[in-house]
């Protein structure tokens, strides 16, 4: 068993009900072999917002305007999910800006 941490950007946080406009971070336990998407499905379940702007767990994909960092790397959307996480990984998920 061990512990990461997920950081939503600002943006996310606020969506969810987070005060304020700094970052949201939570600490969550994982079980051995636990992988990004047994993560993602659970909050899913138990936040409805973190599933409408996220996760959508009956398909097992992240949002396409979101994008999941790892430890500082940038995940693709199938790492974003079948990647398997560590003690003290640190996984931060930000949202796609674009505009001009």
């Amino acid at each position: 068993m061990g512990k990461i941490k997920l950081t939503f950007s600002p943006w996310i946080a606020r969506k969810m009900g987070a005060q304020g406009s700094d970052q949201f971070v939570l600490e969550k336990e994982i079980e051995e072999g636990a992988k990004i998407g047994d993560v993602f499905n659970e909050l899913a379940l138990d936040e409805p917002d973190f599933r409408k702007l996220v996760f959508n767990p009956e398909i097992g994909q992240v949002g396409d305007q979101i994008h999941v960092v790892l430890n500082g790397q940038l995940l693709t959307f199938t790492e974003a999910v079948e990647t398997e996480l560590h003690d003290g990984d640190l996984l931060f998920l930000i949202t796609v800006s674009t505009g001009g």
